[in-house]
């Protein structure tokens, strides 16, 4: 009875493929009838562009693909096809070709499988172009299946770039290899501590994005609700990142601090990263190939070695984010002048004396700060306009709204920033011991002024209709010492003269 319950399954679910297919071994058109044609479903090798990312995806191993299953929808009504072997070379597979009955057909979906019948999941096959096709009546006709390539990386590549980079980095006892990173499991997904992925639309990991070396503990609830380190830990006393690391090609971002880092290798212009991350390590230098990244645009460098500033980076004309911060460099070079689409330029806690005058260049930012630069006591010329004029006549506004110089050597406001559009100026902890009323209103777009820890004379009474911040703490001034009437947009709530009166206003802010 089994049986034939089997037999009974197996014919309600062909006879409806049975007006439109016949049998797919039929390669001779004298055996077709009158109404059929015949078509062949391929795969082609091909290349498509993730414009997010400005880098190629490619469909580049057809070798894998054993037999595709394909539903198909004519007159309104949905087949599904059985499944169809394919055979082909390094630029094509196809499948044979199949009878149809003659008519106009659309492709609803289609899975593909390898040679052992499991599911390519790799493939994202979303349609979204006009997946229609015909078949005419005693002709031959192929069919390009629409393919978007899922994960940038095979496998096989993602296994060999991190095996590679802790076989070298931690040796072969595997027992010091991170505990999340499970080679043996056979799936790479979110469970992998320091990495980052790219979700697609159910929450499934497609591709490595980000790496974040962080030889730090970090202690978090992974997916499972474990409290666990999801730091790498085990990567601190790395020296050297490994050239494999160039095999990533989908990754993005690299992150590494906390470890002993003292040199990156040449390989890593191989790379597409646009995002840079370096922080409490050894590192002092880059190396020279590093002038050719060209989708490098955000860098940051916290606590290394540096003394000199890197100006291979100066070569990388889009470079859009610049923070270098505890870094002992001495000087900035003039070739940052090259970095005309910068955004943001911090630069705090050197030993600099000066800064290039270079901003009727580099007038996109808007945020320049320059804090904990002890040494620093003077502004370039090229900062007091802002304006930026063009050759043959007309101009462009500099885009500088935010200067952040606390913790430096000023003893007074420069002039140099003593104009319209400045919104926020604040100068912490430097040497200023008098305010004149013309330096204030000679920026009326100036709605913050900090100048808590100044050894100040006194406050001039100034006229703002901007000015809704202002902090004077332990600047040994009173509330009955500052006339604040002409302020006529400050809040008595964001009027500051000791600490307890800013916490008393954000103090809540802070607390966890």
């Amino acid at each position: 009875m089994k049986k034939a319950k089997t037999i009974l399954w197996l014919v309600a679910i062909l006879l409806p493929l049975m007006p439109i297919l016949s049998s797919c071994d039929k390669e001779d058109n004298d055996r077709l009838s009158p109404t059929q044609g015949e078509i062949s479903f391929q795969f082609i090798l091909t290349k498509t562009y993730d414009f997010s990312l400005r880098r190629p995806y490619t469909l580049n191993d057809l070798s894998e693909i054993g037999s595709v299953i394909v539903t198909i929808e004519k007159d309104g009504v949905a087949q599904t096809l059985p499944s169809l072997k394919v055979k082909g070379n390094e630029e094509v597979v196809s499948t044979p070709y199949i009878a149809l009955e003659a008519g106009e057909y659309k492709l609803l979906s289609y899975r593909a499988f390898d040679k052992n019948a499991a599911l390519i999941d790799v493939l994202d096959i979303t349609l979204e172009r006009n997946n229609d096709f015909v078949i005419t009546a005693g002709e031959k006709c192929e069919y390009e299946l629409p393919t978007k390539v899922k994960q940038v990386l095979s496998g096989d590549n993602y296994f060999n770039s991190l095996y590679a980079l802790c076989l070298e980095v931690l040796g072969e006892d595997k027992t010091k290899w991170p505990k999340s990173w499970d080679f043996d499991g056979g799936v790479i997904d979110d469970t992998w501590a320091g990495l980052e992925f790219e979700i697609d639309d159910y929450g499934d990991p497609v591709s490595i994005n980000g790496l974040v070396i962080d030889g730090a503990p970090k202690y978090d609830y992974n997916k499972e609700g474990e409290y666990t380190n999801l730091a790498l830990t085990e990567f601190k006393q790395m020296k050297k990142l490994p050239a494999a690391i160039a095999n990533l090609s989908s990754l993005v971002n690299l992150t590494i601090r906390n470890c002993d880092l003292e040199e990156l290798p040449a390989e890593i212009v191989k790379m597409n990263l646009i995002t840079l991350h370096i922080e409490n390590t050894n590192l002092s230098r880059f190396p020279d190939e590093m002038a050719d990244m060209k989708h490098l645009i955000n860098i940051y460098l916290l606590n290394n070695k540096f003394t000199e500033f890197p100006e291979v980076l100066t070569e990388i004309d889009e470079i859009y984010h610049f923070n270098m911060v505890n870094e002992q460099i001495t000087s900035i070079p003039e070739s940052i002048r090259n970095w005309t689409e910068l955004s943001n330029l911090v630069i705090t806690g050197s030993q600099i004396t000066s800064i290039p005058d270079v901003f009727d260049d580099v007038y996109q930012m808007s945020i320049l700060d320059f804090s904990n630069n002890k040494n620093l006591s003077t502004l370039p010329p090229s900062l007091a306009s802002a304006q930026v004029p063009y050759e043959g006549g007309g101009y462009t506004r500099k885009s500088i709204r935010g200067i952040y110089l606390d913790g430096c050597a000023f003893t007074e406001i420069p002039k140099e920033i003593q104009r319209a559009d400045i919104c926020e100026l604040s100068m912490s902890d430097n040497l200023i011991t008098h305010i004149d009323k013309e330096e204030i209103e000679s920026m009326p777009d100036l709605n913050t002024l900090i100048l808590d820890r100044n050894p100040l004379d006194g406050f001039p009474r100034i006229e703002s209709e901007n000015l809704g911040f202002l902090s004077l703490i332990d600047c040994g001034l009173t509330k009955e010492d500052v006339d604040v009437s002409g302020l006529t947009n400050l809040s008595p709530y964001y009027l500051f003269f000791t600490q307890e009166d800013y916490n008393a206003t954000f103090g809540d802010m802070w607390e966890e």
